[in-house]
């Protein structure tokens, strides 16, 4: 199982606090969580950088709140990115996990994916899983 497959956090930025948390755990856990106010370098074109890094993810984390719940914008386009990637794979490949935050609902286009609650005392560790799920999957 490779631990240097790039893992994208895509979030609504008033989520930061909590998608930080994530990072961090994920960065001690020594994957390579990708998120935007880390790997997106001042002067460097966000949008591309974005597109880049999920082409290259292993796993994309969509971080659903009542924050990003029903956001137009970045967020939205993020997802469709990932949901184009997701079509290319095996049947049996996880890709898109979604990571609930707290009680909102599962976007329209995100229904299909079991999600993991954060917020839930097993949160952590079952996030934990799913990636090592996911990553057992391609390696």
């Amino acid at each position: 199982m490779s631990q240097d497959a790039l893992i994208f956090l895509s979030y609504a930025h008033k989520d930061e606090n909590v998608v930080t948390d994530i990072y961090q755990i994920l960065k001690s856990a020594q994957y390579q969580p990708w998120i935007d106010k880390v790997d997106i370098k001042p002067g460097e074109d966000w949008q591309r950088a974005i597109r880049i890094a999920i082409k290259k993810s292993v796993v994309f984390l969509a971080v659903i709140s009542a924050n990003s719940y029903a956001r137009r914008g970045v967020l939205q386009k993020e997802i469709i990115m990932a949901l184009d990637n997701w079509e290319s794979l095996l049947p049996d490949d996880v890709y898109i996990i979604p990571v609930r935050i707290d009680n909102s609902p599962l976007p329209e286009r995100l229904e299909r994916f079991q999600a993991v609650d954060w917020f839930d005392p097993d949160g952590k560790s079952m996030l934990m899983e799913a990636i090592d799920f996911a990553l057992s999957r391609k390696y």
